[in-house]
Order: C-alpha cells, then structure tokens, then sequence
C-alpha cells in the first residue's frame, strides 16, 4: 500500500504564482491520505561516527560478559574451598573439675561433659590439658578411658610438660603425650576455634 508521502510526490506540482494550482494540490493531498492511511515514520540515520561509537559499546559489554562468565566458576570454587574447609576445633582444659563448687559435682560434670564429647559426630582437631587437668590423663580413672576413644578417633591429646612434672604424673600417663609450651601456643594459634572448659 503506497504511503501517503509516495502519493504526494507523484502529482505535480503547480505552476508557480498559480492559484489554482494550489488548491488543486491541497485537494490531491486530502483524496490521497484519508486520516486513517498509514503514514511513514521519519528514520533516524547515523553518520559514521555515531555508528562506531555503537558498535565499539556493544564490543566492550560483550567482552564484559565473557569476562564476567569466566571467572564465575573461579570465585565459586573459591567458596566451595572456604566452605567445606573443617573446622579445626581445639578443647583446652584447666582443670579436673568443671566449676568452682563442690569437687564431687565438678568430677561428675567433667566426666558427663567428656562422654558427650567423644560422643559428637566430629571429633575435636586437639584437647590441650593444662594445670590439674593432666590428672584425667592419669591410669586406672575412667576419664583416661574416655579420652582415650577420643584418640582412637583422631583427637591430638596434649599434655602440659610443666604441669605432668608438677603433680608427678610423667609416669602415671596413660594417654597422649608431652608438650612443650611452644607446642601448646602453636595448636591454640593455628585452631580456628578454641574452646576453653
């Protein structure tokens, strides 16, 4: 369907200073373009500068993306890395006993307290036994007992060397081992969580 512009141009044109001609062309325009006709749009164009600055932003978003597509799986194995890294766990006890009430209670506790803990499905990285705490390392008590399933699972079971010469304990020692008190401060440093009881 020819457009309205199309029509127009084709009828000719008036002789110039011609009234008559004038009108006849206002009444060839009306005849030709009713209201509904369709009209042509203007059409925007670009000259060659704007042109390259087009296309050179529709380059630099494409290489936005790639970029962006590349080092998505990078940072999500990074996350993975950090997330399903364990988490290195580190018991320090300070004492026998769990409290400063009566010694009865406190044993009891200690004793509860450690049967929940080698009962835990993840063992501790270390426990770190200091002052009256080596005496739950001593043979014949039931904590040793406990501990030691601790061991067996893994669990690093460090004694004060200091506080086994202190209380006599060096040959009494029925599980773990010596630690200096360099050891010590290098295993609390390098946990990610210590837990002091």
């Amino acid at each position: 369907m020819a457009s309205c512009q199309s029509l127009a141009a084709t009828n000719q044109k008036p002789a110039t200073g011609s009234q008559n001609g004038g009108e006849e062309l206002k009444q060839s325009k009306a005849d030709n373009c009713p209201d509904n006709a369709p009209r042509e749009k203007p059409t925007a164009r670009l000259d060659d500068s704007e042109l390259n600055r087009e296309l050179a932003g529709i380059e630099s978003e494409s290489f936005l993306e790639f970029d962006d597509e590349r080092s998505a799986p990078e940072e999500q194995l990074e996350k993975v890395a950090v997330t399903d890294r364990p988490e290195q766990v580190v018991y320090l006890l300070l004492s026998e006993f769990i409290g400063h009430g009566g010694e009865g209670l406190g044993q009891t506790l200690m004793e509860e307290f450690l049967i929940s803990l080698s009962a835990a499905r993840t063992p501790p990285e270390a426990m770190v036994f200091l002052n009256s705490a080596v005496k739950l390392l001593a043979e014949g008590t039931g904590s040793a007992a406990i501990i030691q399933s601790l061991g067996a699972a893994g669990t690093r079971i460090l004694a004060c060397s200091n506080s086994l010469d202190y209380y006599e304990m060096n040959a009494k020692l029925a599980i773990g081992r010596r630690a200096e008190m360099s050891e010590i401060v290098e295993t609390l440093s390098r946990a990610s969580k210590v837990i002091t009881i």
